[in-house]
This record gives structure tokens, sequence and C-alpha cells, in this order.
């Protein structure tokens, strides 16, 4: 993942705009904005999640969530909005629905998972390029001139660390391996990484 993470709060309320940065600004980079036009404005491919308000002045957190994709496809879009839920939710182009009054430890949390989701994916895409790696040798070459060999051996090695990291962001992501799979391309039907 990109070095210090970049928490961007679009948030129409001052105080509550400023209570979430003061949480969050120990541990991550953070920019606010106090509408959607001017969180367009702070956005860049350096923001990895968006605290997105639902009802605001002018463009409204739905339509903000539409153009947060449009414009950058690879950062978290939450939603934290005292509007309860209904089922007009699934049509919106969000990562996660969170509902206020919301805490400084459970903002970390949230915002922890969708950073976790992110290591997640990177370190997927990082397994299946090493497994499909292998899985060629192991296919074009005599087993038994692998066996002694270094380049090889460290392929394997690199394999069992990636395929340990990916158990672990696994864990915190909070995700199921068909989201996984589905996410890399692949089908996940077929697991041969030996992740449970």
């Amino acid at each position: 993942m990109r070095g210090e993470p970049t928490i961007l709060i679009v948030e129409d309320e001052e105080n509550c705009r400023e209570m979430y940065k003061n949480w969050l600004a120990g541990e991550y980079r953070v920019r606010t904005a106090g509408c959607g036009r001017e969180a367009l404005r702070e956005l860049d491919p350096a923001v990895d999640v968006v605290l997105l308000d639902r009802r605001m002045r002018g463009l409204s957190g739905a339509r903000t969530a539409a153009a947060i994709r449009r414009r950058v496809s690879d950062c978290h879009v939450v939603m934290v909005t005292a509007v309860e839920p209904g089922t007009d939710i699934v049509g919106m182009d969000i990562d996660d629905y969170v509902s206020k009054p919301i805490r400084g430890p459970r903002l970390r949390a949230v915002v922890e998972r969708m950073l976790a989701r992110t290591a997640f994916h990177e370190e997927m895409e990082e397994l299946f390029a090493l497994a499909s790696i292998k899985a060629t040798l192991e296919t074009e070459r005599h087993p038994g001139a692998l066996t002694d060999d270094p380049e090889y051996t460290e392929l394997c090695r690199q394999l069992d660390e990636t395929r340990a990291r990916v158990s672990a962001a696994h864990a915190t992501a909070d995700m199921d391996w068909g989201e996984a799979f589905e996410t890399c391309g692949t089908d996940g039907g077929t697991n041969s990484f030996g992740l449970a």
C-alpha cells in the first residue's frame, strides 16, 4: 500500500468534521471538505478512504459518491450519516454505510477495515502472480530439475510469505473468498493457494 494512508472527510457540519479529523489525524493524513463539490476538488489518487455524509447542501452524498468513483476508482467510499438506511442504498456506489452517532473507536475501525481490504486486494494480486509462475515452472520443467534450483526455492519462499500475509489481511478485511476471487477476476470455485 502507498505510504501513510490519506482519508478525506466530507461533512457539512463543521463540529462533526473537526471531531472526525481529530480522531483520525494521529494515524493518517486527513483532508476535509464541507460539501460534495469541495470534496471533488480535494480528491486525487492519493486518497484511500472517503468518509461521506449523505445529506449535504448542493451535491448530495449519493451523487458525490458516484462522481468520486468516476474520478478515482480504487478508493473506498463510506457513507457516515444520520439517515436511516433503506433499500435505496443498494444502488449507491459505496463500500459501507455507517449510521450516526459514531464514536472515535468505531470510526477508526471502519477506516482500518477499508484499508485492510485494499491491502488484501494487492496481496491477492501478488499471490496469483507468484502461484501462476510456480505452476508454469512445474508444468514445463522436470520436477527433478527444480529441486535444487535457488530461484525456484526463493519463489516458493515468497509464495509462502505472501500466502501468510493474504490470510492475515483477509481476517482483518472482513471479506469472504467469493468477493476476493471476483475482485481479482478469478473463478471462486477453485482455491489452489492453501487458504482457508
